[in-house]
Order: structure tokens, then sequence, then C-alpha cells
């Protein structure tokens, strides 16, 4: 499986530790009477139910249990989720990144604690990787799963356990100097076993195992014809009463051979308080890719030291921003890893105030030389909105939307508020326009939010019609009607006066001139109103009376022919008898300062009907026509 090679870096969830001088991570150390099992399964990109077979003794408790799960990935963004034991279990990236690599891709280790879900009187645990399972997938191959487990049983010898995380890049050469555990009594059984994949077989694909630069073996090759090739090897185990046994096809012996991971050890240490642990790959110097991928290493041993009770918190989630008093009782000294976050990292009781998830291990010591390993997870609750899609109400209405995509842990439900009772549906409505807060909150009460301003739309159009559209003459009657879109109120306005509130308007204008007709139209809100305005022009027009009576009484004395001298200022009006003689001239431009009154050389004309040219000093067509003086 050579795809794998020299392309991974190890995060460790359960475990962080920011020294690139730490090649691997206690996870885990314990000291009681009872034993320890572990049994694991890769099926690297398949999805193909496979049983992990365990040992715990008959009247034991289970004292605690992690399933290993590793994922090779492009990204660190995860939304996945396993079924052990039928039981769904959330696979969500929390950690740090302890090494990079040149390659795109990376490899991470999770410890999820399944104590809750494993029982003393149950050996066999299945699991069912997650699903659509691909490599080059962003959401990550969850490729390699091994389950731990710690028993409790007073009536079997005392045990101590330490649980070992890789940190190292992969190398053709990768070596753990073991200095940090509660020191193994040589005489009885030390039980060595190991994780890993990418161990394609023996022949050119392997790897040698050294302990105190002892050979013990030649490891490769597929563990189950269930498993894909290069799936790689893993010791399946149970220790107890000083003695390693084997499970599967393990062979507990001194050496390790083929799919066989496990051995005693004890007779190759010299120091019980020091010694190494090397992987060479087969090939090196060869034209294979020279690297094997180790995961964890798993270390059972008798040891002097007495069993002693701690108490440590639990795995919490608390809000970014929040402070978080942590707790350690049952030791006399104490160191926390990595100190990022911590008030102290020697202290009992240190303060968290991290602002990101943190995975601490604390190590509680008995006395100067014993001591237990604790994991202590701390997940940092910041949800996030990630996009709002608004839809804008209609101004003067609360029919304003807003869709939600926020995110968080993958197992927290999150809700959604715009002011108002929280909801779990991420589709906000009822909202008008303004000033709105959105809030996105999980189960535990950790919150986002942003403020912003919600415009709203106005669909009104006001349109009006005018029939007939201007005139010559007074009075006019002018018909106004709304053709307006989306309205169902109306105002009206003639030159600036209110005139009605009808969807239409009958209006006599009384007088020539221009005229301005406005309608004020909305549908829910007069402050969401539209205006359109439209304006007519009615002409004066040049009157000519067809008589009057020249008399003397007042009424109707002269010849009034209206509007001549505004409409046309260089005008002249001829009027002749009915011989063609010209009778009267008037002054050009002055017609209606001195109209003709009926006489001609300063007497009364007779009655009689008289023809009339009058000159308008435009372009337009000259008047003609005849009046009668009528007495």
């Amino acid at each position: 499986m050579t795809f794998f090679k020299k392309t991974f870096f190890l995060i460790l969830l359960a475990s962080s530790f920011s020294q690139d001088s730490i090649s691997q991570n206690v996870h885990y150390q314990d000291v009681f009477y009872g034993g320890v099992t572990g049994d694991g399964y890769e099926p690297i990109n398949g999805v193909v139910l496979d049983t992990l077979s365990v040992h715990i003794e008959s009247g034991s408790s289970i004292r605690k249990a992690y399933l290993y799960v590793s994922l090779i990935t492009l990204d660190k963004v995860i939304d996945r989720f396993l079924l052990f034991d039928g039981i769904r279990i959330n696979l969500s990236y929390n950690g740090e990144t302890f090494h990079t690599s040149a390659s795109n891709w990376s490899s991470y280790v999770l410890a999820i604690d399944v104590t809750q879900y494993v029982s003393p009187n149950d050996t066999l645990y299945t699991i069912e990787p997650p699903i659509d399972q691909d490599i080059t997938a962003i959401n990550g191959l969850f490729s390699n799963f091994y389950l731990f487990v710690t028993y409790e049983n007073l009536s079997l010898g005392k045990t101590s356990v330490t649980t070992i995380v890789n940190t190292q890049n992969t190398s053709p050469s990768v070596l753990y100097t073991i200095d940090y555990i509660n020191s193994p009594i040589l005489a009885n059984d030390i039980g060595f076993s190991f994780n890993g994949n990418s161990f394609c077989d023996t022949y050119d694909d392997g790897g040698d195992i050294y302990v105190e630069n002892t050979f013990i073996g030649l490891v490769g090759g597929d563990e189950s014809a269930i498993e894909p090739t290069c799936s790689g090897v893993r010791g399946a185990f149970y220790y107890q009463d000083s003695t390693l046994f084997a499970l599967d096809n393990d062979t507990a012996n001194t050496t390790m051979n083929g799919v066989d991971a496990l051995a005693d050890i004890s007779s190759y240490i010299i120091d019980p308080t020091n010694f190494t642990i090397r992987f060479d790959h087969q090939n090196i110097g060869g034209s294979k890719d020279n690297s094997n991928l180790i995961n964890e290493l798993f270390l059972a041993y008798t040891t002097p030291c007495d069993t002693f009770s701690v108490t440590v918190p639990n795995d919490t989630t608390v809000c970014q921003g929040t402070q978080l008093q942590l707790n350690v009782t049952g030791g006399q000294k104490y160191e926390w890893l990595p100190s990022t976050g911590l008030s102290c990292d020697t202290c009992a009781n240190p303060i968290f105030t991290a602002d990101s998830s943190m995975n601490y291990t604390v190590r509680i010591w008995n006395n100067d030389t014993c001591s237990v390993v604790r994991p202590v997870q701390i997940l940092v609750s910041k949800p996030k909105i990630d996009t709002l899609l608004i839809s804008p109400p209609t101004c003067g209405t609360n029919d304003g939307e807003i869709a939600v995509n926020a995110s968080s842990f993958s197992w927290f439900n999150l809700s959604y508020s715009s002011g108002g009772a929280f909801q779990t549906d991420s589709i906000l409505s009822n909202l008008a326009e303004g000033n709105i807060t959105l809030t996105v909150q999980d189960e535990i009460g950790c919150s986002v939010d942003t403020t912003f301003f919600l415009p709203s739309v106005n669909n009104t159009t006001a349109l009006l019609t005018v029939n007939p559209p201007g005139g010559e003459d007074v009075p006019l009657v002018i018909w106004a009607n709304s053709v307006s879109q989306n309205a169902n109120q109306f105002e009206w306005w003639i030159d600036s006066s209110f005139v009605g509130n009808n969807n239409e308007q009958y209006h006599t204008f009384n007088t020539s001139g221009t005229h301005e007709i406005m309608l004020i139209a909305w549908q829910y809100d007069p402050n969401c109103a539209d205006t359109s305005i439209v304006t007519i022009e009615i002409k004066r027009k040049v009157v000519i009376p067809t008589a009057f009576t020249p008399d003397g009484d007042g009424i109707n004395d002269f010849w009034e022919i209206l509007y001549l001298d505004e409409l046309y200022p260089q005008n002249k009006v001829f009027v002749y008898n009915r011989w063609g003689n010209l009778i009267y001239e008037s002054i050009e431009g002055n017609y209606n300062n001195q109209p003709w009154k009926g006489l001609y050389q300063g007497k009364e004309v007779p009655v009689s009907t008289y023809f009339y040219v009058i000159k308008t000093g435009t372009e337009e067509e000259d008047f003609t026509g005849s009046v009668t003086v009528v007495k």
C-alpha cells in the first residue's frame, strides 16, 4: 500500500503536547488490581463491519476503555460518525498539529472514551466505519480502530499499564525512549504490543522491531482476509496476574513475526526506568518507500508501585471566553501537559482560560517514582454564523425571512433567535424592516450574535392616467384614474390641494394654464407610499363674438375679442362693410385696450353684418369672419 508512505504526521487528539522534541505521548497510565486487553481492525477505505475480540475476566468491572481511531485527511474539517456495537459515536477533530509534512496528507489519532459502552459480560464488539469513505475526500478517511480496555478485579494481581500515542512523522527509523513509566518488575512478563498500518508484507515492506537494540522480529502482512492488502499489523492480547496472553493470531512469546505484533520484552530490558523501542523499515535504502505508520504502543506489566485513587475533571465543554476551575485529587505532585491555557501546570487546581479546545494529560505522582496519567479534554464551543440568506420584507409588513447557516461541534444542536424566543428552525420568519440582532446558541448555552439592518422592498408603484390629457378651453373636466401596482390606498392632490381618496377622480378646471395632478398610493403603510405626478396644460384661445350691441346700456357695448393681445401681441384687426370699405383698423397689439365700439369716423354704424380680418403677426393662420351689429 505504497500510497500511504512518507505522507503522514500525527495529531494526538486526546493528549496534546507542543514540544517537538517529544516523540510520543503517554495518554493513559494506571496501577490497579485486574487486567488489560486490546484488539484492532483496519478497513482502510472500506465500510465492512468487523468484530473486535477482547478478554475480560469473569467477575470484573470495567475500569477504563478507549477506542483509538486513526484518521487520514486533507483537511481538519470533520463531521462523521461510526457505529460502535451499534451505538453512534460522533467523530470530530479536536487537537493540535504537532508536525508538518511535505505532503498534503495528514494523519490524526482520536482517543474516544467508550467506557460507558463496554460491558464486563461482553467480549465481542462490532465496528462499522463511516459510510462513503474516500482517501481523497475532504471529510477524511477513518482507517484504523483499536479497542483498549482495562478491567478491575480484586481477585487478580496488580497490573500497571501505559498507553503511548505516537506523534512522530513516519521515517525509515523511529525510536521511542520509554523513560517515564512506573518501574516494571523484570522477573514477570512485560507485555508489549502496538497498533500500526502500512506494514504491507515481510518481503520488502515490513518493519524490524528492536528493544534495547536487540532485534525481536520482522512484522508485516495482512491480519485477516476481510481486511484490504497493506492494512497493517496490531497486537491483540490480554494481561493479568503478571502473565501475557495472546488473542487472535498473535503469540505471547519473546518475539514478533509477520502479523504477530505482541511480545514479552522483559528479558531485553536492563534498566526498567529507561529503555528504547525502535522500528526500522525493512528496506531502508532500497527502492521501496521506507516508512511504516505506528499509531499506538501498549505496555502491560507488574510494578512495585502501590495502587492509589485519584480524581480528575470529566471531559467537558465550555463557551469561548469562559474560565474553568480544574481540580485533581489523590496525589502528591502533578504535571499538566501542555501548559497552554492553564494558570499553572504543576498544581492540582489550575484555571483553564484557553480560547480553543484543548486536550491535556495530567500526571499524578503518589511518591517520587510512581504515577498515573489521565487525559482531560476541554472542548471550547464557539458557534459560528457561516452564511445568511435574506428575504427582505415587503415595506410596511413583517413577512421577511432569514435563513441561517451556522456551525458548531457536530453533535451540538443549535437554536436561533432574532430578538425573541429561541427556535430550532434555522429559518426566522415574520421579520419587519429594522435592526436585527441574530443570535445562534448551542444546547449548552454558548452563543454568537450579529446585528445588521434588514431592509424592506417597496413593491408599490404609483401610476395614473388622465383623460383628456389637456385642453384649449375652460371649464375643462378631467378624469384621473389610478393604474397603480400593489396599492389599495390613495390620496389625490391637484395643484397642491387634497381632493380625495378614491382610486379615480373627476375634476373641473376653470382656469387655463399648467396644472399638476399628483397621486400618492400605498398598500400597507403610508410610510411606504409611492408618488406619481402628471402635468396638464389648458391653453387659452382667441374668442371672437359673432355679434354685439353698441347701444350704450353698458352691456356688450363693444366687440370684445378675448385673449387676442395676450396670445398674439403683434395682432391687427381690420373691419369692412359689405362693400369692402375699411371702417376700423386697430393699433398693433393693442386691440383689447381700444376695441371696436361700432363706430366709423366717430359715428355709429348702422345695424348690419360686417366682415373682419385679424392678422396674428405669426406664422399661424389669420382669423376671418363676420360680426353683426345689433341694436
